[in-house]
């Protein structure tokens, strides 16, 4: 059986883990955040001296650190979620990567354009969705409430959101708009100034900021089914795992025009500015029950065609077994 070691953040691994158990032989140095934890470079190379296969989630400074501190017994594949390209990347000796996998062909497209000297292989595997766990509830009337989730950050670009939505509620006052995600530490004046935002603009009683929600609780799920629209409005994107939980969720969704979104929704969805945006919602607003209801419908429909049955997964574990067997 394929030793399979697992190195990095557990975040987008949570649906690919248990198939990765039965199909291999696997140890694992994992954290549970959004990014991986700084291993010890003892750690790490325990794995590479015990397994055929190293699979680096996130291509960070632990795959630095083991790119260039070859021979080890173990054939390297790692998959780049976005932010490692403009960090992490050129320091990465991809000599002594056998692949390189990405979340997107935009971000495919964009590695081989700021590295053309780099030969290697490179696939494009989407992050999987667990289609079973994020599904529809039994809402069938419009609950008139918006929302976006993710890391308070500027990339995710709530603060222009609501200044978007406050526009859009002279059109329908009833709206309510939804924030999920934690505040991060290091962005204290961000955070400061985007809470005191709503107040400013006299929609306070309209804009609830959610806090974190547990990656796949009933919590999330929840949240989703309560939203009719979700909304990415990020400037970067790979992939936007939320969107597509919230699609699977029913949930009709927009999203702003960052590099690929066109790979995962259609350009009559994706936005390019505020008036846009507020001009999409109302478009929409518009539409009878049944046609909601029936776009709804559509929208899981794709969900479950593009990721249910661990398509994704059992790529992933294809790869595997060809970089073993060369």
């Amino acid at each position: 059986m394929i030793r399979l070691g697992i190195i990095g953040g557990s975040r987008f691994l949570n649906d690919i883990l248990p198939c990765f158990r039965r199909a291999f032989l696997v140890r694992e140095l994992l954290d549970s955040g959004s990014h991986p934890t700084r291993f010890s470079i003892k750690e790490v190379n325990s794995i590479l001296d015990w397994a055929d296969i190293a699979f680096f989630e996130w291509s960070g400074q632990e795959l630095v650190q083991s790119s260039h501190h070859l021979p080890r017994r173990a054939k390297i594949i790692t998959r780049l979620h976005g932010y490692e390209l403009f960090t992490y990347a050129l320091s990465i000796n991809w000599d002594h990567i056998s692949i390189l996998i990405f979340v997107s062909h935009a971000y495919e497209r964009r590695f081989h354009k700021m590295f053309p000297q780099v030969k290697l292989r490179t696939e494009v595997v989407h992050n999987s969705i667990d289609t079973d766990l994020f599904s529809p509830g039994n809402q069938h009337n419009r609950s008139f409430k918006i929302g976006s989730i993710g890391l308070i950050t500027p990339k995710k670009r709530f603060y222009e959101l609501i200044i978007a939505f406050e526009q859009l509620t002279r059109y329908i006052p009833q709206l309510k708009l939804k924030i999920g995600g934690p505040f991060l530490e290091d962005h204290y004046y961000y955070n400061t100034v985007l809470q005191e935002l709503p107040f400013r603009l006299n929609i306070n009683d309209k804009v609830s900021f959610d806090g974190d929600i547990p990656c796949r609780s009933t919590s999330l799920i929840s949240w989703y089914r309560a939203l009719d629209i979700y909304i990415t409005n990020s400037y970067f994107e790979s992939f936007s795992v939320a969107m597509h939980e919230a699609m699977a969720c029913g949930c009709l969704a927009l999203s702003h025009s960052w590099d690929g979104a066109e790979e995962f929704i259609p350009e009559d969805r994706i936005y390019t500015d505020d008036r846009d945006l507020i001009l999409k919602i109302l478009k929409l607003y518009e539409m009878d029950l049944t046609k909601w209801n029936l776009e709804r419908k559509n929208i899981r429909k794709n969900m479950v065609d593009k990721f249910g049955g661990n398509a994704q997964t059992n790529k992933l574990i294809q790869l595997i077994e060809e970089t073993y067997h060369i």
